[in-house]
């Protein structure tokens, strides 16, 4: 099927698509908003959560940076060392996450162009993009804090420290694809469905 490049060819598109010739241009755009409006609330859902998620992380991190203050005269600077860095880490990954989730929540509140075709490839483009991103991000950033203390350490050889450092990344890298896919992956597959049917 060519590409459909406006509202008439969208409404002759669909009414062929659905075998209903007397598909009306209305009966077309509140079939499309019906199905953008519940696939933003869906979206809207799940990044609330996320964002609930992070406060609460980035609140439980505050807390344990304070206590760890207060007991670092008990340890040795090597172990106050990384656990700094492992906060600092944790910080950056909780914020730079919680502007990615924002990000997610701006795409999906895009006002609707008339050029349906392009307004749906360009959401499903620029969430697939943010998701992506938000999956090597986490990735790297989960790693490093492992890695940093790891690398700072005399007690560790490069042998172990490598293999540590490589099962760890594996392990977190799949991971956070289950978990992108399982939080992210219906909206992909809506918007993908969506640009079958009416582009």
């Amino acid at each position: 099927m060519e590409p459909l490049d406006d509202f008439d060819s969208l409404l002759k598109g669909a009414a062929d698509r659905y075998s209903n010739p007397q598909l009306a241009e209305q009966a077309v755009s509140k079939m499309i908003d019906e199905r953008l409006i519940t696939g933003r609330k869906r979206m809207i859902a799940t990044v609330r959560k996320e964002i609930i998620i992070i406060a609460v992380c980035i609140v439980t991190t505050i807390f344990s940076c304070y206590m760890s203050a207060k007991v670092r005269h008990k340890l040795s600077p090597e172990l106050v060392m990384a656990i700094g860095i492992s906060y600092v880490g944790a910080m950056v990954y909780f914020l730079l996450s919680l502007f990615l989730f924002i990000r997610l929540i701006m795409i999906s509140l895009a006002p609707k162009g008339t050029d349906i075709r392009e307004y749906i490839t360009g959401i499903y483009q620029k969430t697939q993009r943010t998701v992506q991103l938000y999956l090597w991000f986490s990735t790297v950033a989960s790693v490093s804090m492992v890695a940093i203390p790891l690398v700072l350490s005399s007690k560790v050889s490069w042998y172990w420290m490598l293999l540590i450092i490589a099962l760890f990344g594996g392990a977190v890298h799949y991971s956070n694809i289950w978990y992108v896919r399982k939080r992210f992956g219906k909206r992909l597959d809506e918007l993908k469905a969506m640009m079958t049917d009416f582009t």
